[in-house]
């Protein structure tokens, strides 16, 4: 890379982050956030439908405290025919790496009246930086030989 290039070669893979890939591509400072990220992240599933912002970020305060630098929900996305609303999951993002094992020692957690499950953050992203279709069809089944 040139001394003017700002950008950073994309990576994949357990400890990835520390060194570039084999003929990676270059990604924008935002993405690369994203992948420092990423590791400090867990997803908190099954949250309830009437959720808010300040309402996750209390709860996660008052389950991880002190560790909390981020939570984020997840919305549906603004088509005209419906409203946007919470999908149902979130994630939260910590200070430090080590906090996130800790963290998911216990998978399934009480909020208000329901019970959400924690996981590991994964990156649902293609190696173009867009979401990955979850809706292509499967290859198509072999023949049967009797």
């Amino acid at each position: 890379m040139n001394g003017q290039d700002k950008s950073i070669s994309c990576m994949r893979g357990r400890d990835s982050h520390l060194k570039p890939r084999k003929g990676a591509r270059n990604i924008t400072k935002d993405q690369q956030a994203y992948l420092e990220r990423l590791p400090r992240q867990i997803f908190v599933g099954g949250l309830p439908s009437a959720i808010t912002d300040s309402r996750f970020q209390q709860w996660a305060d008052e389950t991880f405290p002190g560790e909390v630098e981020d939570v984020q929900i997840i919305f549906t996305k603004n088509y005209e025919t419906a409203p946007v609303r919470p999908r149902g999951f979130g994630f939260i993002t910590f200070h430090n790496l080590s906090y996130v094992d800790v963290a998911l020692e216990v998978r399934h957690r009480p909020f208000g009246t329901k019970t959400v499950e924690l996981k590991k953050a994964v990156d649902c992203r293609d190696s173009k930086g867009k979401p990955r279709n979850k809706d292509r069809a499967a290859p198509p089944a072999a023949p049967a030989h009797d």
